[in-house]
């Protein structure tokens, strides 16, 4: 037998939801929480691009290279498409 609410819960993670219909029936943490992952994740994983950039251009020894690097993906962490 299932735990009470785990059903529930299931079933929310298993829903799709479009933007407006998740503020309308979410608590909102939640509906934030929903929308705020995704975006997390894809500066977790820019960040980690970008520190392995710097990894291997600091290999050749140069440090303006490194500068030049390190100042690009400042600029293309904040700018936008």
């Amino acid at each position: 037998r299932a735990l009470p609410g785990l059903e529930r819960r299931q079933k929310f993670i298993m829903t799709k939801y479009t933007e407006k219909e998740l503020f309308e029936s979410v608590p909102v943490p939640r509906a934030v929480a929903t929308l705020a992952v995704p975006t997390i994740i894809s500066q977790v994983v820019t960040m980690i691009y970008n520190l392995a950039d710097t990894f291997f251009i600091g290999q050749i020894g140069d440090p303006y290279m490194v500068a030049a690097v390190s100042l690009v993906s400042l600029k293309r962490s904040t700018s936008f498409p």
